[in-house]
């Protein structure tokens, strides 16, 4: 048998493979994509991404999974998304119900997937520039404005700044700070994260200026919350399973400081360190043995894009983030790379389909 390739050759490889897609394709622009506004990429970086627009799909079936999006983009109703945000808001929702799933009127993640809608459509303006998808967009960001308008002059009840914007009241991040667990409260920072990457890829990708501010607003208020908190309390606040999973959090606020130059946006991105994991990982120790995946990964992609953002970590990135990543795939994951129930993690004697339950489970997709 010939010897598995390294992780770290596989992924020079892809990223190797990435840089020279468009090259391989060899197909111009076929269409005016709106103007970038994202900032430089770092100076570090060997390997730089290129816009969505300068990559054009052949007949095959990328191509036709594509384009089952781009109609789902277009064809979704706008306000169906936006329902549960108008709720919490106290405007009127134009009798749209919201999506369903984990996205109804009374659901404690909802508003998550309005911030993964953004994305798909900010995503669509950068590969096709279709006027009616810049318009969508418009409609989508210029009513959350609205939303975060009415929130902080007349929400029932009223944030404690100006700058917050969910589809629920800001309760349950209050309780996440008094260490409330699931199902009592769902991920409270995990929609936020979705929301403000939503808004940043509106920004970054289809020029939207509005989306950025309403973001940068969101910035200020998550400052407000967590800057005042001990650090001690913020990690044990992390460290609850599913309650303070928080996404990408870290990542998102380090990319808005990077667009803003807000100092509290980069001290924001700060209060999302997990430091016992942190050092574990850079000490190479393992510590990943029943920790819930999906919660812990986006972590350390957040701790890179701080030093790429800034070089100046509290403990090295790479070192810790290497050492995740050597724990994360093998034994932790099918071949696929899905985890099994709840997106738990295995050991090598515990499997990942048995890591939580004596019999086969389905694997899931959120941590692949």
């Amino acid at each position: 048998m010939s010897q598995t390739p390294s992780r770290r050759h596989a992924l020079r490889l892809a990223a190797g493979a990435a840089a020279a897609a468009p090259f391989a394709y060899g197909l111009p622009q076929a269409h005016a994509a709106p103007a970038a506004t994202a900032p430089a990429d770092p100076a570090s970086w060997s390997v730089r991404p290129f816009p969505l627009g300068h990559v054009a799909l052949g007949d095959g079936v990328f191509r036709r999974k594509r384009d089952l999006m781009l109609d789902y983009a277009r064809s979704y109703p706008a306000d169906r998304i936006l329902a549960v945000f108008r709720a919490n808001a106290g405007l009127d929702t134009r009798g749209a119900r919201p999506p369903g799933g984990w996205e109804t009127s009374d659901g404690n993640l909802r508003g998550h997937y309005g911030g993964h809608f953004l994305s798909l459509i900010a995503q669509a303006c950068a590969d096709t520039g279709e006027p009616a998808l810049g318009t969508k967009l418009d409609y989508l960001v210029g009513t959350l404005g609205e939303c975060q308008r009415a929130l902080a002059e007349h929400g029932t009840p009223r944030p404690s700044h100006p700058g917050y914007l969910a589809a629920y009241p800001e309760s349950q991040f209050i309780l996440l700070e008094s260490y409330t667990t699931y199902p009592t409260i769902w991920a409270p920072y995990y929609t936020c994260h979705k929301i403000m990457r939503g808004l940043l890829d509106a920004h970054t990708l289809a020029g939207n200026e509005q989306a950025l501010q309403i973001a940068s607003r969101m910035g200020d208020w998550v400052h407000s919350r967590l800057g005042r908190l001990p650090k001690a309390q913020l990690e044990r606040m992390w460290s609850i399973y599913i309650a303070g999973e928080y996404g990408g959090m870290n990542e998102v606020m380090a990319d808005l400081y990077a667009l803003t130059g807000s100092p509290e946006h980069l001290a924001a991105a700060r209060c999302f360190d997990n430091t016992a994991l942190l050092g574990a990982c850079a000490e190479d120790r393992d510590t990943l043995d029943g920790k819930h995946a999906n919660q812990h990964i986006p972590q350390f992609t957040g701790y890179l894009r701080l030093f790429d953002h800034t070089g100046r970590p509290r403990t090295p990135p790479r070192p810790a983030t290497s050492g995740a990543w050597s724990r994360a795939p093998g034994c932790t994951a099918w071949a696929v790379r899905g985890r099994g129930r709840c997106s738990g993690p295995g050991t090598p004697s515990r499997p990942p389909w048995t890591a939580r339950t004596p019999r086969p489970v389905r694997r899931t997709t959120c941590s692949s």
